[in-house]
Formats: structure tokens, C-alpha cells, sequence
């Protein structure tokens, strides 16, 4: 993906954070923040442990909450970290209910899911 399709991405999933009230205007700025160290400084490491707090600070949030562990698992993924399995698993057992994040087929992340691999088409 370029740069400027996964800026349209990264903008996309901040506006949908700005909309509602229930999610405070610094919990989408601090995510809008590591999403640019991620993206526009490449600053993977640093991207990752903004996303692991990020993820803790605002664990009562699930929009929050969820859109850091799966960017945490695009970081570990990125950096070929063993641990991206475990953050991808926390987004589907801790707010799969919502289904919004259960569902995400970027990147390939259900690869690091226990259990038999199929193709999604």
C-alpha cells in the first residue's frame, strides 16, 4: 500500500474517532499522533509502545482501545515481532463483540490466529 492510500486510511479511521462524544478529542489525538510516527516518521518502535499505552490508558474505550492494538499489531507485524499474533488475538477476544475489528482483513493479520488457515476471497 503507498503512502498516500494508508494516509486516506489512517484519516478515514481518525475521522471516525472525532464523531462520536464519547470519545475525547486527546484519546484521537494521541492516536492520530502514533499513527504519524508510524507512517510519516517510520518510527515503528516508537509507534508501537504510543499504541501499547494508548491501548492500556483508554482500555474502558473500545474504539480506542481496539484501533491501537490493531495498530500495535501492524508495528510488531511490520517489525516481524512473534507478538503481533497476541495483539491481534486481544482485539478479537476483548472487543470482537463489536465486530468492527474482528473483521479486518488488512494486511493478513488472521494469518497469526490459531486454527486451521483458509483463503478469504
Amino acid at each position: 500500500m503507498n503512502r498516500v492510500a494508508h494516509w486516506i486510511l489512517v484519516a478515514a479511521f481518525t475521522a471516525q474517532f472525532a464523531h462520536g462524544a464519547a470519545q475525547p478529542a486527546t484519546a484521537g489525538k494521541e492516536l492520530e499522533a502514533a499513527m504519524h510516527k508510524e507512517v510519516v516518521q517510520g518510527d515503528l518502535k516508537g509507534a508501537a509502545e504510543q499504541y501499547r499505552r494508548i491501548a492500556t490508558q483508554y482500555a474502558k474505550q473500545p474504539g480506542i482501545a481496539a484501533r491501537a492494538l490493531y495498530q500495535l499489531g501492524q508495528c510488531q507485524e511490520k517489525l516481524g515481532q512473534a507478538e503481533a499474533r497476541k495483539s491481534y488475538e486481544r482485539v478479537v477476544k476483548e472487543y470482537g463483540a463489536s465486530g468492527q475489528y474482528a473483521s479486518r482483513r488488512g494486511r493478513g493479520w488472521w494469518r497469526w490466529l490459531p486454527g486451521p488457515r483458509r483463503r478469504e476471497g
